[in-house]
């Protein structure tokens, strides 16, 4: 979901500035931005950072609560807190998945395709039903 998060933010940029409702040197920072983040959270999420994602929703809250709103300290709480539940959200969606590891008949069905094309195909629709948003 964060890659396709991304791509959307992409698109809509790119219709921005065809439709002329921003300009394209104001559009190349918000698309730097959607595609550092994404590769930040891609690399976070390579290190493993969901271990400590209930800690960081903890911290967040606790920033954010104790901080006068508007103030940076706000802001950085309100971040980690969002960081926190991104992650959370990506390991609960690992643990989901993680059944059809050992799965057999999802086993089978993949060792099976010896097309690349069915295989294309099959790993397309497997991709659009687990990240339909």
């Amino acid at each position: 979901a964060i890659l396709s998060s991304s791509s959307a933010a992409s698109v809509m940029l790119v219709t921005f500035v065809e439709s002329g409702y921003i300009t394209f040197a104001e559009s190349i920072g918000a698309l730097l931005g959607v595609n550092i983040g994404t590769t930040i959270t891609v690399y976070l999420v390579a290190l493993n950072i969901t271990k400590y994602c209930l800690g960081l929703i903890a911290a967040g809250y606790a920033v954010s609560s104790f901080s006068a709103k508007g103030s940076k300290s706000c802001y950085l709480g309100e971040a980690l807190f969002g960081l926190g539940l991104l992650f959370f959200g990506i390991d609960i969606m690992g643990d989901a998945m993680s059944p059809l590891r050992n799965y057999t008949p999802f086993l089978t069905v993949l060792m099976s395709l010896d097309n690349v094309w069915m295989a294309i195909i099959a790993s397309t629709i497997f991709t659009l039903v687990i990240q339909s948003e």
